[in-house]
């Protein structure tokens, strides 16, 4: 079946449950917890149909982050020490 037939299908269901859940209100139950009961089943198969056919929003992707590796607090001073004296030295030539 082509997805066209299945949303069609999915309507007249939909418009089968809507008619029959307006009809409620004219040809009430004997108490209202049935009439409510009813109403519920009614409206929990009207939003699974529903939500079969509204398009799932995709999750964003995870940005990937590669694993940093542990460095020794004295090299990592000095590599820190090196880039500052690049900068500065850019400074100084500006």
């Amino acid at each position: 079946m082509s997805e066209r037939t299945n949303i069609y299908k999915l309507r007249k269901i939909r418009e089968i449950i809507t008619s029959f859940n307006t009809g409620l209100q004219y040809r009430p139950f004997n108490d209202r917890i049935d009439q409510a009961r009813t109403a519920a089943i009614l409206s929990e198969v009207l939003n699974v149909l529903w939500d079969e056919t509204k398009k799932k929003e995709a999750e964003p992707p995870v940005p990937y982050a590669p694993p940093v590796p542990a460095i020794d607090p004295e090299v990592q001073k000095e590599l820190n020490m090196g880039e500052i004296k690049k900068i500065q030295e850019k400074k100084r030539v500006l």
